[in-house]
């Protein structure tokens, strides 16, 4: 018998193997399988092991210890994980971002039909200088943290992994698009909210693979344009990631946007800690809450 392995530089896997089995003089045709190891090996980053989320030893964290495997199983989550070949940019609606951040500034997603500080609008997106993205607040491209809570954010998402420096975010491969809504670090008003989302959508249809909005803020007024604006968000394939709250309350009783909208793109996450139980301060909700994810101590 004689063994081989085929490629072909036209056909797609099943065609080929269609062709081979009508092939008299060929016993068997199979595909030539992908395995991928069990778990992705510890990253190098210094403070990985302070991130209980990702992996929960019970060792201590602000003199906090929790419980072993209380975690989102991030190294055998990497470990099943196939390769993309796109770049994966995650939309964060925050307080700006910290673009010098040495852990960060490897994962910024950068618009390449822009210029940066040239004054210009040259992707004729209808935004000056949105290199790294934009500020919905001033109507400027610059999008320095007025805060600290945006920066954390994305350091969450996608801090630069295995780069011997810092910790590592849970997309350490992701892009961060900055979309800055608050002036003052804390307080955004839904017509910056809006805007970012129409410009988080629109530039995916001009070809950017956004994924993602990340939307860590909530109140509890309800506005009917902030939802029709997530869901179109979602009509053009991007997915709204929305906090539950931090009021302690059942959403299923009291409303909580833009958590409460409950659109078909719309994923809502509480907040858990060290020993995998409601945070103290995490709303939550048998049918208005989807999941809950490591919020407590999170470096």
């Amino acid at each position: 018998q004689v063994m081989c392995l085929l490629r072909s530089p036209t056909q797609t896997t099943a065609a080929l193997i269609l062709e081979l089995s009508q092939d008299l003089t060929v016993a068997l045709v199979e595909p030539n399988h992908l395995r991928w190891a069990t778990d992705m090996r510890t990253p190098n980053d210094p403070l990985f092991g302070q991130l209980w989320g990702l992996q929960n030893t019970g060792q201590p964290v602000n003199a906090v210890t929790g419980t072993a495997h209380a975690d989102i199983g991030f190294l055998s989550a990497w470990g099943l994980a196939r390769p993309s070949t796109n770049e994966v940019v995650v939309a964060v609606i925050d307080s700006g971002l910290d673009l010098t951040h040495p852990d960060i500034v490897s994962n910024l997603w950068t618009n390449p039909g822009e210029i940066s500080n040239n004054g210009l609008d040259d992707d004729h997106n209808g935004y000056v200088d949105d290199v790294h993205g934009y500020d919905f607040v001033n109507g400027t491209g610059a999008v320095t943290d007025s805060g600290f809570h945006g920066t954390h954010v994305a350091g969450t998402i996608a801090a630069s992994g295995n780069n011997g420096l810092g910790v590592i975010g849970v997309d350490f491969q992701a892009h961060i698009m900055a979309l800055k809504a608050s002036n003052d670090g804390t307080t955004m008003t839904s017509a910056a909210i809006i805007e970012a989302m129409q410009y988080a959508a629109m530039m995916k249809t001009r070809g950017v693979n956004v994924v993602a909005i990340n939307a860590s803020f909530g109140g509890s007024s309800y506005n009917s344009t902030e939802s029709s604006t997530i869901q179109a968000a979602g009509n053009v394939g991007i997915v709204f990631c929305a906090a539950a709250g931090n009021n302690t309350n059942n959403n299923d009783t009291v409303a909580y946007y833009p958590a409460s909208y409950r659109l078909s793109n719309m994923i809502v996450i509480a907040a858990t800690d060290q020993n995998d139980t409601l945070a103290t301060f995490s709303d939550y909700g048998a049918t208005t809450v989807d999941l809950a994810a490591p919020g407590v101590n999170i470096l």
